[in-house]
């Protein structure tokens, strides 16, 4: 853990509760922490918004008045939350657990069960879990940019490659107009024509490029997601 100490915001409507906690996690040995209280949903919302200094993890009632602590958590996710949350319930339930853990929950406790040691473990694993998965998405983020890049590299060297064969008639055609001196008017007109669909067959080229637009992701293998490019204006060009 470090010398760095660690933010919690506990969220109870219950000044017991938050008395309790506050002795619990000084008592801890391992962990330096530094617990702020949230007497409500409304008031953990406004803690989380002006907040100078992230919280590192969250513990949430599981009744707050007219809401829950997963409704609570739901509202803290969906405004940007990545720390993790544990919900804290007065009495074992295992519906409310199962209902918290899809909800997102890092873990769920319950009060009477409650120790310094067992609060600490709590917190010490939901942070361990919330870091492994900060890494892992990080690595997933790194292999989707790396596989953009590839497709787009592929893509551009392909289209390319389309654009250099015109290009190639049409140095060569007028390459025949500048040395020949004694061509007939009629394969000047023609070789004029060649350049001409040439010039415009790269024009078009470009074109389709410049509207490439199309570059999504799809599911190849559950939950992990690759680049499917499809730069659908290019298609024709890149496969040839």
């Amino acid at each position: 853990m470090g010398e760095r100490r660690i933010n919690v915001l506990l969220v109870d409507d219950d000044e017991d509760d938050y008395i309790l906690t506050r002795e619990l996690l000084e008592e801890s040995v391992h962990g330096q922490f530094d617990l702020k209280w949230a007497q409500s949903s409304a008031s953990a919302l406004a803690m989380q918004e002006g907040a100078q200094e992230d919280f590192d993890v969250y513990l949430l009632d599981y009744r707050l008045g007219g809401q829950t602590g997963v409704d609570l958590m739901t509202a803290l996710i969906q405004k940007g939350c990545k720390a993790p949350i544990i919900i804290i319930t007065g009495k074992g339930d295992e519906q409310i657990a199962v209902e918290a853990l899809k909800a997102g929950a890092s873990d769920y406790l319950i009060k009477g069960n409650l120790t310094s040691s067992s609060l600490y473990r709590a917190i010490l694993n939901a942070l361990q879990k919330a870091s492994l998965k900060r890494t892992i998405e990080d690595q997933h983020e790194n292999l989707l940019e790396a596989e953009r890049q590839r497709v787009m590299i592929e893509s551009v060297g392909a289209a390319f490659f389309r654009f250099s064969q015109p290009l190639t008639g049409m140095v060569w055609g007028l390459q025949m107009l500048v040395e020949s001196e004694d061509m007939e008017k009629r394969d000047r007109r023609d070789i004029l024509q060649n350049c001409l669909e040439a010039a415009t067959t790269m024009q078009d080229l470009v074109k389709r490029f410049q509207e490439a637009k199309d570059v999504r992701t799809s599911a190849y293998v559950d939950d992990v997601a690759l680049l499917d490019a499809n730069i659908s204006s290019l298609e024709n060009y890149s496969t040839d």
